[in-house]
Parts: C-alpha cells; structure tokens; sequence
C-alpha cells in the first residue's frame, strides 16, 4: 500500500478500506440456503443467524468457521476516582481490571502483564 499524498490523519487508512473487496454474496446467499434447510423456525436462533451471514460475507466461507478467536480488552485510569466520585481508589484500578482476565487452559488468571498461562504448581 502507497502512503498518502496529503498526510491527512488517517488518509492512509482511509485508502487501505477503499481498496478492501465487498463483501462475498455468494458465501451469504450459501448461509442462507442452508438456514433455511434447518429443522428450525426461520429467526429462531435470533441475532445468531445474521452474525453468521456476516461472517460469511467478510470471511468469504459458507459455513463460516472461527478458528482463531480473540478479544481485546482495553482499560484506562480516566481521572475519576480524582474527583471523589468513584467508590474505589486508583490503586485499586489494576486488581480490578485483572477480574477480566482467565486463562481456559490452565483454569487461572494469566500472568500479568504478559497475558500468558502461569506454569501450573505439581
């Protein structure tokens, strides 16, 4: 990809997402076909049958698979326990963004800051 001629902010990125294909159709219209197939009532399964028409347009795969998942978690100190307003102090903050955090494999919070599995004690 070319950088941008303007140094706007973001034209870069701006750029990359124009460039981007559409999303697949065909994979969509396959999802369907096989939605409709299921012993179910057509909307059943709710928000479920369009997040899968979704994956499927973006993915480009009839079914679509997640073979990889992952979620960001993002946190911040915002000033607010600052202002007397929040029941906690700011020290408090670390601990309590470590309750998001539990590793499925070894059944423990990770080992944090580096977001990995501690070895298991025998």
């Amino acid at each position: 990809m070319a950088l941008s001629d303007t140094a706007l902010p973001f034209e870069d990125i701006r750029n990359l997402v124009k460039s981007m294909p559409g999303p697949d159709e065909a994979a969509v219209e396959k999802v369907k076909a096989r939605d409709a197939q299921l012993t179910k009532p057509a909307g059943s399964l709710g928000r479920l049958e369009e997040i899968a028409e979704w994956l499927a347009a973006w993915s480009g795969q009839a079914p679509p698979r997640i073979t990889r998942p992952m979620v960001a978690v993002f946190a911040t100190a915002h000033g607010v326990a600052d202002e007397g307003v929040s029941a906690f102090s700011q020290r408090r903050q670390p601990a309590d963004g470590r309750q998001f955090f539990f590793c499925r494999r070894c059944g423990d919070q990770p080992d944090l800051p580096r977001l990995r599995c501690r070895p298991q004690s025998v």
